[in-house]
């Protein structure tokens, strides 16, 4: 793809993503606590093409760059939180196919999974825990029987297949596409769910957990086996990954002050918008120069440990200007502010709790 297709490629998604929130998307707070609402919801992304932007254009995706994603992920992010974290769980899952070893699974998935045809969610977090591996995987001939468990999974109900990691014998990972529901194997494989978490925000997406039995994984469904250590290396090589949706959000909690003070607010609502709309201009641009080229982990995990700083205080500003509304739970402000804490510990690793952590007592 040259730059021009890469341009209108972003400049198609963002027109599409605008006209659909402008015009049709459900109200956020629904969005946040109605599953129906947000299947439908990311039905809608799929129907506009939406949900392929890592996917190659070969297979029906728009396969725009990384900074192009950027773009899209924040203005989703400003708009529903709720939302634009389901849809990268898809555009992961995608992602992973895509970049996998199966053309099998390619063929089968990719054009469907642009489309939201068939929606997709990941759960590999549980990698990063000390200890021994909660799913491991053992080669039976040239199929695998996995056992363990996946403690974070979001879309139940929500997704038809995820992927997830399994540990095998000799530490490399195994990735692995499943089914998103309760399933016996005739040979005594069984895969289980938990009922949905009740978590402090993004309801709707019906997180749980998950049991699997001696659960037969067929070749055809490996997505991809990578090395020992993939994870850590990936996290350090992508500390920046959940900034859009961070910075998103801080966008949404200056609206809301913005939104008072033009109201006719005291001076100081103007005046505390006018500071953080600075700093966040600030860090978005420090981040995009630093997604732009190489940039050394520290450094990143410097950024990445701003942007929750500014959201925290951006979206914590629009809970003091809302007053005593902001306790109610279908206030916009509570609502921004609840899906910053998610956006503040999700992908979070040892370095990352480090570098937040020494911002906060700077």
């Amino acid at each position: 793809m040259n730059q021009l297709d890469v341009r209108a490629s972003l400049l198609n998604a963002c027109d599409e993503l605008q006209a659909y929130l402008q015009s049709e998307a459900p109200d956020p707070n629904d969005l946040e606590t109605k599953t129906t609402t947000l299947r439908a919801a990311l039905r809608a992304l799929g129907g506009r093409s939406l949900l392929g932007l890592k996917i190659p254009l070969r297979w029906g995706g728009s396969q725009i760059s990384d900074l192009d994603y950027f773009v899209y992920q924040e203005a989703l992010a400003r708009y529903s939180g709720t939302l634009a974290f389901i849809q990268t769980q898809h555009q992961t899952a995608a992602a992973l196919i895509a970049r996998g070893s199966s053309e099998f699974l390619k063929q089968k998935y990719l054009p469907y999974l642009s489309q939201g045809q068939i929606l997709a969610g990941v759960s590999f977090s549980h990698l990063r825990r000390a200890g021994p591996p909660s799913l491991r995987a053992v080669p039976d001939e040239s199929d695998y029987r996995l056992s363990g468990s996946v403690p974070w999974l979001s879309g139940y109900g929500l997704f038809q297949r995820a992927i997830t990691a399994a540990t095998l014998p000799n530490g490399q990972i195994l990735l692995a596409l499943l089914p998103f529901g309760e399933t016996s194997q005739s040979w005594g494989g069984r895969l289980t769910f938990s009922q949905p978490m009740q978590l402090a925000a993004m309801d709707a997406t019906n997180t749980v957990s998950a049991e699997l039995h001696d659960w037969l994984l067929t070749a055809e469904n490996v997505v991809d086996i990578r090395p020992a250590g993939w994870l850590a290396i990936r996290d350090q090589q992508n500390s920046l990954n959940p900034t859009p949706l961070i910075l998103g959000s801080a966008r949404a909690g200056l609206d809301v002050v913005q939104g008072i003070a033009q109201a006719g607010a005291d001076a100081a609502v103007a005046e505390s918008w006018t500071s953080l709309d600075r700093e966040l201009g600030n860090c978005r641009a420090a981040i995009l120069a630093a997604k732009a080229q190489p940039t050394p982990a520290e450094e990143q995990l410097h950024l990445r440990a701003w942007s929750l700083d500014v959201a925290q205080r951006c979206t914590y500003a629009a809970v003091i200007v809302s007053r005593g509304a902001a306790n109610q739970r279908q206030n916009a402000a509570q609502r921004i502010y609840r899906e910053v804490v998610v956006f503040s510990v999700s992908g979070q690793t040892t370095a990352v709790m480090a570098a937040t952590l020494a911002r906060l007592v700077r």
